[in-house]
């Protein structure tokens, strides 16, 4: 999977083996219908006399008629289900963002994301789960920046370059959390 693919490709091609699957089940319910009525009007030991052929040439629109109404029947229900089943597979997964991103400003101390198996953004988790625990290293770091401070004010001559090395760290470590790495995913129109 690229880096800018929010669905599998595996994913869509399974997607559009099933919608070609159901045009052919589809086509070919409509043709045995079709065969079905018109096997019927013939009769098994049928000589297939000229009368026969009339009757059945008389009523070959509505058995055409029947057959397609069959065939628009059965795909538009499977078409629905299907479409159905593939559509919660996307609006699962950004229903739970929706849910997770309010708790998180409501103030909750969120880490990872995570969604369904059989879910097809499993990218877009990820990128979520890296921001969350970026997130909570910057504040981790801007906490002890700040208790630094505070111990700086009140500290000694000779603890006050240790406290002073300690703070130079988390900047170092903010500065770091700021930078591209490989590990990192990479975002569209820029870096995490």
């Amino acid at each position: 999977m690229k880096a800018n693919d929010i669905i599998p490709i595996q994913n869509e091609l399974k997607f559009m083996l099933r919608m070609v699957l159901v045009v052919v089940c589809s086509i070919g319910l409509s043709l045995l219908l079709l065969v079905l009525l018109l096997k019927v009007q013939l009769g098994a030991n049928s000589d297939r006399s000229y009368q026969q052929v009339a009757a059945i040439y008389e009523n070959l629109n509505l058995y055409v008629f029947m057959a397609l109404m069959a065939q628009f029947v059965f795909s538009t229900i499977l078409l629905y289900f299907i479409t159905l089943l593939y559509s919660h597979k996307i609006a699962g997964p950004v229903y739970r963002l929706k849910l997770l991103l309010t708790q998180y400003l409501n103030g909750k101390n969120l880490e990872e994301v995570s969604f369904r198996e059989s879910d097809y953004i499993h990218g877009i988790a990820e990128r979520f789960t890296h921001f969350f625990q970026v997130r909570k290293q910057r504040q981790t770091l801007l906490n002890d920046l700040q208790n630094h401070q505070k111990s700086l004010a009140t500290a000694k001559k000779d603890e006050a370059s240790q406290i002073k090395n300690k703070m130079r760290q988390c900047l170092e470590k903010l500065q770091k959390l700021h930078q591209p790495a490989e590990d990192k995913p990479e975002l569209e129109g820029g870096t995490a």
